[in-house]
């Protein structure tokens, strides 16, 4: 960590020109540093699991709304009413029989 240089009060009352000129110049570093910091700081905020490889249980409390936003549907779900469903039916003599024959033992 960097040690902030500071003035003494007379240095500050009756400043000279180079005095100044070293003022605003540390007082420029330092701005430079600190919104490099608060960047790097604003940035660790905005991630969370889904946009980095951070585990979810870091993001906290307030967790990510869901993806998906759609609302219901006044449909239930499968076949509507009054349609007539097709089903394969078993029957008593089959056109043809294929057998599978087990090639491993389990």
């Amino acid at each position: 960590m960097t040690r902030i240089q500071t003035f003494t009060r007379d240095q500050l009352e009756a400043p000279d020109k180079e005095s100044l000129i070293a003022i605003i110049l540390l007082m420029q570093e330092r701005i430079a540093a600190l919104e490099t910091e608060v960047r790097s700081l604003r940035d660790q905020l905005a991630k969370n699991s889904g946009n980095s490889n951070k585990p979810p249980s870091s993001d906290g409390y307030p967790k990510p709304s869901p993806k998906s936003l759609r609302t219901k549907g006044q449909r239930k779900p499968g076949g509507q009413p009054r349609h007539k469903g097709h089903t394969l039916e078993q029957v008593a003599q089959p056109d043809r029989v294929v057998e599978h024959p087990i090639e491993t033992c389990p």
